[in-house]
């Protein structure tokens, strides 16, 4: 799909949509592995 350069307000709010909900994903996960893993340091 070539890209026209043109987008609306909708398709950029989709783009930014999709990338905070990705990095809002990844740091929940980072976040739930480091609670959950063995505790032997403190």
């Amino acid at each position: 799909v070539e890209s026209t350069g043109v987008f609306t307000d909708k398709d950029k709010a989709a783009a930014h949509l999709k990338v905070f909900f990705y990095l809002l994903l990844m740091l929940y996960t980072i976040i739930w592995s480091y609670d959950h893993r063995p505790l032997h340091h403190r």
